[in-house]
């Protein structure tokens, strides 16, 4: 007789109320490097199982008190042993027992007399089904685990973060109100040196003033930026004539262009019509950007172009200025950056900019994207929905969906 040599062993649980076929069962199998276990009848059987956990149990379906069809009922309506394979072993031919055992979750049959290699090669199959469903399993309850802690552990981060700028916005606005004194104070200072016949202190009056300005506007980026990520930025929408925005948007721009001697072309059709969105902000996007193109361009030209498509607004800032390097592309957007980082920083400014730009652009679920070149200059589209009332309506309900999804798993 040829002999089925198996790569991994296993054990066995082997269920008849036959001493004869135990037996023969008992001596392949265990020839075949599997470790046996017997039981006579289904209530024994059931015991054996809760305790001795078999990879496999083989099950005779004719048994007295206990038949095998109860006996695989209870197994497989219990935690601990539902997951093992039964197959069941008999002598009957008709297919309405062979259907009933896999109702009740049979995992294969065996029929009576036994062919051994068939048991063996049945077993031996089943037993590596099984173990590969133990590792499924065991790897489904890590990944389980590591998601888990991912959550907790983005929680924390989040959360850390929010408080990191609730603090920075508390700290902002309680050194803006100082700050917006000293300003005040200074200009009045200003006025009664120079109605008093002070004038040589003029100068130095001035670069406080400067200085000051300079520093409030750093704290107003830092409090806006904070506010954004602490998710306490709040839009404002209406709907507002766009070739009116862009005209008051140029005019607030033009002392920034003039200052280092450029030019502002704009590009903006009479019939743009109007928009749904928070005015201020998407102002302040464009007038960072605009100030941003004629910082870092020396009497060259910086121009505005505006195009309306069926769903959205785009807004192009370009500029003959002196581009952006491509390892810096990558980082412009993170907080802090900057387009020239060394020691000697020819040009003034936070890095802060471009940062609220992109997350105030995401508050009102449209884009930035920017393309550059060295020594030719930069090319920055923000595009803005139409209508975004209603896209924060629809994403207002995806969120309160995935919130409640959320709450189910956990």
């Amino acid at each position: 007789m040829n002999t089925l040599s198996l790569p991994h062993q296993g054990t066995v649980l082997v269920v008849d109320d036959v001493p004869a076929n135990v037996k023969v069962l008992l001596d392949f199998l265990s020839g075949h490097g599997f470790k046996v276990f017997t039981a006579k009848d289904g209530q024994s059987a059931i015991k054996k199982a809760e305790y001795s956990k078999p990879d496999l149990i083989l099950l005779d379906v004719m048994m007295p008190v206990m038949d095998g069809f109860e006996a695989c009922k209870v197994l497989k309506s219990q935690e601990s042993t539902k997951y093992i394979p039964v197959i069941f072993m008999t002598a009957l031919a008709d297919s309405v027992d062979k259907v009933k055992g896999f109702d009740l979750g049979a995992a294969d049959y065996i029929t009576k007399p036994f062919e051994q290699e068939e048991v063996v090669a049945r077993v031996a199959n089943h037993i590596k089904i099984r173990n590969l469903q133990k590792q499924l399993q065991a790897r489904t309850i890590e990944l389980e685990a590591l998601y888990l802690e991912q959550k907790q552990a983005r929680y924390a981060a989040e959360s850390a973060n929010r408080a990191k700028s609730v603090f920075l916005a508390k700290m902002s606005h309680e050194l803006r109100t100082p700050l917006n004194a000293i300003i005040g104070y200074n200009e009045l200072a200003q006025e009664d040196a120079f109605d008093m016949g002070f004038r040589e202190i003029l100068p130095d009056l001035a670069h406080i003033q400067i200085a000051a300005r300079k520093l409030l506007s750093l704290i107003n980026d830092v409090l806006d930026l904070a506010k954004i990520e602490a998710e306490k930025m709040e839009l404002e929408l209406e709907v507002i004539d766009v070739g009116k925005l862009i005209e008051d948007t140029t005019i607030l721009a033009q002392p920034t262009i003039d200052k280092n001697i450029n030019q502002l072309i704009v590009n903006c059709p009479e019939d743009i019509g109007t928009l749904n969105t928070d005015s201020k902000k998407l102002q302040q996007i464009l007038l960072n950007l605009l100030s941003n193109s004629a910082k870092f361009t020396q009497k060259g030209t910086v121009i505005l172009t505006v195009k309306r498509f069926p769903d959205l607004i785009s807004f192009e800032i370009s500029d003959t200025g002196i581009g952006i390097e491509a390892e810096k592309m990558a980082e412009i957007f993170q907080p802090f950056a900057q387009a020239d980082n060394s020691s000697t920083r020819q040009y003034d400014g936070s890095g802060l900019g471009l940062a609220i730009c992109q997350r105030i652009c995401q508050l009102l679920h449209g884009s930035i994207e920017v393309r550059s070149e060295v020594g030719t200059g930069s090319f920055f589209t923000i595009n803005v929905p139409t209508t975004l009332e209603e896209l924060i309506a629809a994403h207002k309900s995806a969120e309160e969906a995935l919130q409640a999804a959320e709450t189910v798993d956990a």
